[in-house]
């Protein structure tokens, strides 16, 4: 059943920061590779952006996405929480309550009520309770189908919540409503290794996933970058069409660049990994950007050309850009 999200409160998107921008391409080499940092280095873009949640002058089109995406009749294609989940639920989402408080207490606040936790949000203009066992109590205005899945929507990240025990690791929950081109609800329960098989490049590195996994649970604070090349700034490229959607399949999966109407950007996702020791398990955030490559410099539009080609013919394909690639390279050339 399609859901209902209250509209978000008039505040003027001018107040927020404006998006940071990053440009991991400018090495002028492309490669997979874990690429970690320490939050506190945010490439120029100032201590503001050194936080595990970013919210800036975007985050009305990120909820507007929400809000688009609850109005689909199978939310589950973007939502998914296993049993797995519950006995570690409590650790992640008392993170996530108390750094949203600490990093934004302009925009959230939490105090107790008896025996509910209740935090509030003037951006979206939404209380959201939780109950002591991290559960959420009913809440009909919304529809949220749980506590997770109630503060995933107050952040422009998307979540993911990796477990690792004596069996290996797996994603135990989800909430990614802007999937780049994959399928949020087929990644319950895989592991690192069957999320990412389909990643051109990666695959030389799988042997080392288990250990990468275990020391991803210990209490650390990382950052990393990855991009590609995309033909607009939607957020949600799931491969599934959503009913209803009135413009072509090939213009809903997009990614073809046209030389006579040229729109190019590239999408950096910005990738947080948050431990929890305790529990043997992570939090996993992703926060799009995207870098408009006609207001580049000259010299930044060089180094992208350069990265992209050097570029495996795989990892082209992989990207979606061995249709375009002499035209896009055409392009920054010009």
């Amino acid at each position: 059943m399609a859901m209902a999200v209250p509209a978000s409160r008039k505040i003027d998107a001018a107040a927020l920061l404006r998006p940071a921008v990053y440009t991991p391409f400018d090495s002028g080499v492309y490669k997979v590779s874990a690429g970690f940092s320490g939050l506190a280095r945010t490439f120029g873009n100032g201590d503001a952006y050194a936080k595990v949640f970013q919210i800036d002058s975007d985050f009305f089109a990120f909820r507007e996405n929400i809000r688009a995406l609850r109005s689909e009749d199978r939310f589950e294609k973007y939502h998914r929480e296993s049993e797995a989940f519950s006995d570690i639920r409590h650790n992640v989402l008392a993170f996530i309550v108390e750094r949203l408080c600490k990093e934004y207490p302009d925009h959230f606040s939490f105090s107790k009520d008896g025996r509910e936790i209740v935090v509030e949000c003037s951006l979206t203009n939404e209380t959201i309770r939780i109950d002591r066992n991290y559960e959420l109590v009913s809440n009909d205005e919304t529809g949220y189908g749980s506590a997770f899945d109630a503060l995933a929507s107050q952040v422009q990240e998307d979540l993911a919540v990796v477990r690792v025990d004596e069996k290996g690791d797996r994603v135990v929950a989800l909430h990614v409503t802007a999937p780049n081109y994959w399928d949020p609800s087929e990644k319950l329960d895989k592991s690192f290794v069957e999320v990412h098989e389909p990643v051109a490049g990666i695959g030389t590195r799988t042997p080392k996933a288990e250990a990468m996994m275990r020391a991803m649970t210990r209490d650390v604070r990382y950052q990393r970058f990855v991009w590609g090349l995309t033909t607009d700034r939607r957020l949600n490229h799931h491969p599934v069409q959503p009913e209803g959607f009135a413009a072509s399949k090939e213009e809903w999966h997009g990614r073809r660049f046209d030389p006579d109407n040229p729109e190019l950007y590239i999408r950096v996702e910005r990738q947080v990994i948050i431990g929890f020791q305790e529990v043997s398990a992570f939090l996993f955030c992703i926060r799009p950007h995207f870098v408009d490559c006609a207001k580049m410099t000259p010299e930044l539009r060089a180094s992208l050309r350069i990265a992209l080609q050097s570029m495996s013919p795989e990892s082209r394909v992989y990207k979606r850009l061995d249709g375009d690639f002499d035209a896009i390279v055409k392009f920054l050339e010009a």
